[in-house]
Protein backbone atom coordinates (compact mmCIF):
# COMPACT_ATOMS: atom_id res chain seq x y z
CA UNK A 1 0.00 0.00 0.00
CA UNK A 2 2.79 2.39 0.90
CA UNK A 3 4.67 1.70 -2.33
CA UNK A 4 1.56 2.49 -4.38
CA UNK A 5 1.19 5.80 -2.61
CA UNK A 6 4.86 6.56 -3.23
CA UNK A 7 4.44 5.77 -6.93
CA UNK A 8 1.29 7.91 -7.16
CA UNK A 9 3.02 10.79 -5.38
CA UNK A 10 6.07 10.60 -7.67
CA UNK A 11 3.88 10.49 -10.79
CA UNK A 12 2.02 13.57 -9.58
CA UNK A 13 5.29 15.40 -9.03
CA UNK A 14 6.65 14.36 -12.43
CA UNK A 15 3.61 15.72 -14.23
CA UNK A 16 3.39 18.87 -12.15
CA UNK A 17 3.34 22.05 -14.18
CA UNK A 18 3.47 19.85 -17.23
CA UNK A 19 3.34 22.58 -19.86
CA UNK A 20 6.38 24.29 -18.37
CA UNK A 21 8.38 21.06 -18.41
CA UNK A 22 7.29 19.85 -21.85
CA UNK A 23 6.89 23.09 -23.82
CA UNK A 24 9.21 25.48 -22.00
CA UNK A 25 8.83 29.21 -21.49
CA UNK A 26 9.95 30.20 -25.00
CA UNK A 27 8.43 29.19 -28.30
CA UNK A 28 10.79 28.73 -31.24
CA UNK A 29 9.67 30.13 -34.60
CA UNK A 30 11.46 29.08 -37.78
CA UNK A 31 12.51 31.93 -40.03
CA UNK A 32 14.91 32.52 -42.89
CA UNK A 33 17.58 34.87 -41.49
CA UNK A 34 18.37 36.44 -44.87
CA UNK A 35 14.81 36.91 -46.12
CA UNK A 36 12.57 37.37 -43.07
CA UNK A 37 12.10 40.20 -40.60
CA UNK A 38 10.48 39.39 -37.27
CA UNK A 39 8.30 42.02 -35.56
CA UNK A 40 7.12 41.57 -31.96
CA UNK A 41 4.59 44.29 -31.03
CA UNK A 42 5.88 46.40 -33.90
CA UNK A 43 9.53 46.25 -32.80
CA UNK A 44 12.06 44.55 -35.06
CA UNK A 45 13.59 41.47 -33.45
CA UNK A 46 17.14 40.65 -34.50
CA UNK A 47 17.50 37.21 -36.04
CA UNK A 48 20.89 35.91 -37.08
CA UNK A 49 19.74 32.32 -36.63
CA UNK A 50 17.04 30.37 -38.41
CA UNK A 51 15.08 30.08 -35.14
CA UNK A 52 13.73 33.01 -33.13
CA UNK A 53 12.59 32.33 -29.57
CA UNK A 54 9.51 34.24 -28.44
CA UNK A 55 8.87 34.41 -24.68
CA UNK A 56 5.39 33.28 -23.69
CA UNK A 57 3.47 35.72 -21.50
CA UNK A 58 -0.06 35.31 -20.18
CA UNK A 59 -0.85 38.87 -19.20
CA UNK A 60 0.86 40.66 -22.10
CA UNK A 61 -0.56 40.15 -25.55
CA UNK A 62 2.09 39.99 -28.21
CA UNK A 63 1.53 40.47 -31.89
CA UNK A 64 4.13 38.49 -33.80
CA UNK A 65 4.59 39.17 -37.52
CA UNK A 66 7.13 37.66 -39.88
CA UNK A 67 7.55 39.65 -43.08
CA UNK A 68 9.44 38.21 -46.03
CA UNK A 69 11.28 40.20 -48.66
CA UNK A 70 8.92 38.76 -51.28
CA UNK A 71 5.94 40.39 -49.55
CA UNK A 72 4.49 37.44 -47.62
CA UNK A 73 3.38 38.17 -44.07
CA UNK A 74 2.86 35.49 -41.44
CA UNK A 75 0.90 36.42 -38.32
CA UNK A 76 1.01 34.44 -35.09
CA UNK A 77 -1.74 34.71 -32.51
CA UNK A 78 -1.90 33.51 -28.93
CA UNK A 79 -3.84 30.33 -28.23
CA UNK A 80 -4.46 28.07 -25.22
CA UNK A 81 -1.80 25.37 -24.84
CA UNK A 82 -3.55 22.01 -24.52
CA UNK A 83 -0.55 20.44 -22.77
CA UNK A 84 -1.39 22.42 -19.64
CA UNK A 85 -4.57 20.35 -19.28
CA UNK A 86 -2.35 17.63 -17.81
CA UNK A 87 -2.39 19.70 -14.61
CA UNK A 88 -5.79 18.29 -13.70
CA UNK A 89 -4.02 15.89 -11.32
CA UNK A 90 -2.91 18.66 -8.94
CA UNK A 91 -4.70 21.95 -9.69
CA UNK A 92 -2.28 24.21 -7.76
CA UNK A 93 0.35 23.46 -10.40
CA UNK A 94 -1.72 25.58 -12.81
CA UNK A 95 -0.18 28.53 -10.97
CA UNK A 96 3.32 27.53 -12.11
CA UNK A 97 2.20 27.31 -15.72
CA UNK A 98 0.40 30.65 -15.44
CA UNK A 99 3.46 32.39 -14.00
CA UNK A 100 5.81 30.96 -16.63
CA UNK A 101 3.35 31.64 -19.47
CA UNK A 102 3.24 28.03 -20.61
CA UNK A 103 -0.56 27.93 -20.74
CA UNK A 104 -0.39 29.85 -24.02
CA UNK A 105 1.31 29.18 -27.33
CA UNK A 106 1.61 31.05 -30.60
CA UNK A 107 -0.13 29.58 -33.61
CA UNK A 108 0.14 30.54 -37.25
CA UNK A 109 -3.01 32.51 -38.07
CA UNK A 110 -2.53 32.30 -41.85
CA UNK A 111 -2.93 28.52 -42.11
Amino acid sequence: MLSRLAILFSVCLLYSSCATIICGIHQPLKVSPNNDTVFVNGIVRQNQDSIVKIRRKVLKKKKVLIKSKNGDTTTYRRKFNEVSLLNFIIPPFWLIDLLTGSVVKYENQNK
